[in-house]
């Protein structure tokens, strides 16, 4: 039998009063990180624990915040995140694009991270990884 400070009863104990089924259990909030690799199957699991299926199953609630885009939202272009990047670690990281307007005459810039690039740098620096 394992030591517990605290005088509940552990699982490895079977006190079947002191450990809820899921079935009966209000187990509040739950916070779930999905990590992996490329291609392992992250958007996936995600897709599956947040379709109705899942949830009218398991009587739950799931909300999916990807993590990703809301960061790919921070740097959109025309943001001010992008005009900071660019001072921080150089015009190298950054694409300019000029894009012709409906009327053909003018040119309006779009200035877009190089996300590849900016990668390049930030990964291979550990001091650029902690800019702030």
């Amino acid at each position: 039998m394992r030591e517990n400070r605290n005088k509940k009863a552990l699982p490895s104990q079977k006190s079947d009063d002191s450990i809820p089924s899921a079935a009966h259990a209000d187990l509040g909030v739950i916070m779930l990180g999905v990590t992996g690799g490329i291609g392992s199957g992250k958007s996936l699991a995600c897709q599956i624990l947040a379709s109705s299926e899942f949830q009218s199953a398991h009587n739950c609630e799931v909300y999916h915040i990807d993590s990703d885009s809301l960061a790919h939202s921070v740097y959109a272009p025309g943001s001010q995140a992008i005009l900071e990047i660019q001072s921080e670690f150089g015009d190298e990281v950054v694409c300019i694009d000029k894009a012709n307007t409906d009327n053909g005459d003018n040119e309006d810039t779009l200035i877009t991270i190089d996300r590849k690039k900016l990668g390049g740098v930030v990964f291979s620096d550990s001091k650029a990884m902690s800019v702030s």
